[in-house]
């Protein structure tokens, strides 16, 4: 009998957890918290079935816009400030994270020049650490 029951108490767990997760998506997308909302995503994707992701289609792009967005800001501060490493890193963040993105074409044109006033061999593979966002 137990056994019978677990199909449909992994389904409804399950649709707990997505609605909670929608709840959270929500609150994030409201306050405008970009990387927790970018998390929360995430974890929702495997959750959704193709109308309802499609429903957040609008609220996604508007979430990973407003990252492209702060990464620019900050790419250009850092250039802007001689940061050369914070640059660096950030520039391959763009590129990682959006590379089709006119952004990731300027950046990557820039990379080499930030690699070489990071202090890095002109040639020189620069491997971004993980978790090392902004």
């Amino acid at each position: 009998e137990r056994v019978l029951s677990l199909p449909a108490e992994l389904n409804r767990r399950r649709e707990e957890r997505k609605q909670e997760l929608l709840q959270q998506w929500n609150q994030a997308v409201q306050r405008e918290e970009v990387d927790r909302g970018i998390q929360i995503l995430t974890e929702l994707d495997p959750f959704l079935t193709k109308e309802e992701a499609q429903s957040l289609q609008d609220s996604a792009r508007h979430v990973f816009k407003a990252r492209l967005v702060a990464l620019g800001v900050s790419f250009g501060l850092a250039v802007s400030e001689s940061r050369w490493r914070d640059a660096l890193e950030v520039g391959l963040s763009i590129r990682q994270e959006f590379p089709n993105s006119r952004m990731a074409q300027e950046v990557g044109e820039k990379l080499d020049t930030l690699r070489v006033r990071a202090g890095f061999a002109a040639g020189a593979e620069v491997i971004q650490r993980a978790g090392s966002q902004e």
